[in-house]
């Protein structure tokens, strides 16, 4: 039996349908599509494994992590019985063949599949079908190719992996130690970063810091209305004496003295990648990047457009460019003129995916921002094919009694494909004249202006600086931008920085500035495509990975209250902590004293909270550490090996287990 295998249940579905037809079988409350006996097509629902602690705790630093069920977190219980269902088929099937998204996060959900759910030992040895949209030819196609994983896909699916340990590393131990830092103060405040996420957060504090500096000086300038209709300048004028001197002088009429024409060519745009995608929707429809992308892949997964996360501007050379301008062709006149003929080319390039564009089919769902969307990508490819347009500029000098003033005009003298994709071009009209001619004034003012401060970010600007810096992947960034609004760093379209996330950034920066380095962490987003071109390996990025974030987390521990002191100065609310209050209840009888406090000497043992959760506190300063909440905890002679380490080992005994660990490295 043959047992394919996608990302979604509506893949799933125009995969079985693509394939001849199908049976719905129902399991549970996940289901999959029998196309034949030796044929189906079982989906997944996204991620069905995710990365968790493997010891208990909430100190740092951590490396121990495993992949779980995504079933066992609260609000994922749905993918229990997909999950059932692929580890039933995968025991019964001859042959499995990967058809999740051909990009890096689709390589670590099917490498998962395969490696937890079927029990392949090499899933780099399972077939994998490419595509790039949900049309049946398309997908009867990749079918028909399967073949088993080439370099480049097992490199995607170990990029992909790499990424998924190295955030979480970053991740959850940096969000620790902020923790840990407020917590050094006597009070308490759940904060977080990680390796994208603080480096995109101090592009947006320097730009705060840029605008706060700024001044705001003030300048003069001269205008003068023409022929009672037209604005004609003078330039920029610090001295206020030397501003009223010219205007006193300026006066009527006006003669044209010079004449300058200027025409240039623009040309076409090239069809939308994923974040020029996500910028124009802003600009033309004020829809967030974050929406454009959850609105783009409903349109894939429909099969009205192709695969939406790319970074590629070019085409498929195969792709019947000629059918789908014609079928373009009930909502974009133009489109049929165009056949025959190369689209624009673009500076980015994606081996996984081409362009987005469309895929012929009609749109039929009513949603109206998803139309937007569709519209959007149908245009610009459409306009990719048309002639480049024309605009002209015009410059009039003017004398007015011996001081010069200038009027500029632009317009539009070949539309071509701004007919189609409009671009937003202000077409500035200036009267028709010629040297020598003399012109009415109607009045000469002086203004006082002031210079404006640099503009804050917007998500698609943040978007695109991001993109520009090399901080995350086309697929993450969006969400890393919405992860900053959840936590309360930022706020506003125009984004503004909150009080919250500017102390964040001040007392990092000051105290292990490499917590929010976009160098280091653009390093590692290049050794990642490393290996996905296959020039790298993924246990040693991972390695090199854990040393550098040890080397924070070394500097940080033992800067941690100074870290703690900023934050909390620094304005960030924070509640009493609970390992601080008197209420709270200790045991720190002998047997159940861990060691020596490694901050400052003094005994370390059992701490009972108020809701009768065990921890381990110092008897002096503030420092804490978890422990594990289930089972008999008994100390043993044993000391921990890491080197200067004062901690005895602990045991914890369960009906199911056991387990030594030291409270300080965990299961070292």
């Amino acid at each position: 039996m043959r047992l394919i295998i996608s990302e979604k249940p509506s893949a799933a579905k125009k995969i079985a349908e693509a394939l001849g037809g199908y049976r719905t079988v129902k399991s549970g409350k996940s289901y999959y599509y029998e196309v034949s006996e030796d044929l189906i097509v079982a989906p997944a629902v996204g991620h069905l494994y995710g990365l968790e602690p493997s010891v208990e705790g909430w100190d740092y630093p951590i490396f121990e992590v495993e992949w779980k069920k995504a079933s066992r977190r609260k609000g994922f219980e749905f993918a229990k019985d997909y999950i059932k269902n692929l580890e039933v088929l995968g025991k019964k099937a001859d042959e499995i063949i990967i058809a999740t998204d051909y990009d890096r996060e689709g390589g670590v959900i099917g490498f998962n599949i395969l490696k937890f759910a079927a029990k392949m030992r090499h899933p780099e040895k399972a077939l994998r079908m490419k595509f790039s949209t949900l049309t049946k030819n398309e997908l009867k196609k990749a079918y028909e190719n399967a073949h088993v994983h080439n370099q480049f896909e097992v490199g995607l699916a170990l990029s992909g992996l790499t990424r998924h340990y190295l955030d979480w590393y970053w991740g959850i131990n940096l969000s620790r130690a902020l923790v840990h830092a407020i917590k050094r103060t006597g009070q308490f405040k759940v904060l977080s970063t990680g390796r994208v996420q603080g480096p995109a957060l101090k592009i947006l504090v320097d730009r705060e810091r840029e605008i706060k500096k700024f001044s705001s000086s003030f300048y003069y300038s001269l205008s003068a209305l023409i022929e009672g209709t037209y604005e004609a300048k003078d330039g920029e004028f610090n001295d206020i004496k030397k501003a009223l001197e010219v205007f006193t002088k300026a006066k009527g009429p006006a003669k044209v003295v010079d004449i300058e024409k200027n025409k240039r060519e623009l040309l076409p745009r090239p069809p939308f990648n994923l974040t020029d995608l996500q910028t124009e929707a802003s600009r033309v429809y004020k829809i967030t990047p974050k929406e454009t992308l959850d609105l783009a892949q409903k349109l894939y997964e429909a099969g009205v457009i192709s695969y939406p996360r790319t970074s590629n501007h070019d085409l498929p050379k195969e792709l019947d460019t000629n059918a789908i301008l014609q079928a373009l062709a009930y909502f974009i006149p133009q489109a049929p003129t165009l056949l025959n003929r190369k689209a624009a080319k673009g500076k980015k390039t994606d081996p996984a995916h081409p362009a987005i564009y469309p895929t012929g089919e009609k749109h039929g769902d009513s949603d109206l921002r998803q139309r937007k969307i569709y519209e959007l990508i149908s245009r610009r490819f459409v306009a990719s094919f048309a002639d480049s347009a024309i605009r002209e500029a015009t410059r009039i000098s003017l004398d007015l009694n011996g001081v010069t003033f200038v009027m500029e005009g632009q317009k539009t003298v070949k539309e071509g494909f701004t007919k189609i994709y409009p671009l937003g071009l202000k077409e500035t009209e200036i009267p028709t004249t010629k040297v020598g001619d003399t012109l009415s004034v109607d009045y000469i003012q002086l203004n006082r202006e002031q210079k404006s401060p640099p503009k804050r970010f917007t998500e698609a600007g943040l978007l695109k600086q991001m993109e520009k810096v090399n901080l995350g992947t086309k697929a993450t960034r969006a969400d890393i931008i919405q992860r900053l609004y959840t936590r309360g760093y930022i706020e506003g379209k125009s984004i503004k920085v909150r009080p919250l996330g500017e102390n964040v950034v001040s007392a990092l920066e000051d105290v292990v500035p490499n917590m929010l380095s976009v160098k280091l962490t653009r390093q590692f987003e290049e050794r990642m495509e490393q290996i996905q071109d296959g020039k790298e390996k993924m246990e040693a990025v991972l390695e090199d990975g854990k040393k550098e974030l040890m080397k924070i987390l070394k500097e940080f521990k033992q800067k941690e209250a100074e870290v703690g002191k900023k934050l909390v100065s620094g304005g960030v609310e924070a509640t009493p902590s609970k390992f601080a209050s008197k209420t709270v209840k200790t045991t720190l009888k002998p047997k159940v004293l861990f060691g020596a406090c490694p901050g400052c000497g003094k005994a370390v043992g059992q701490v009972i909270s108020r809701n009768d959760k065990r921890y381990a506190a110092c008897t002096s300063c503030d420092k804490t550490w978890g422990l594990p909440q289930r089972g008999t905890l008994t100390l043993t002679k044993n000391n921990c090996p890491k080197p200067k380490c004062k901690f005895k080992k602990i045991q914890i005994k369960r009906k199911d287990t056991q387990f030594t660990l030291c409270i300080e490295h965990g299961f070292n």
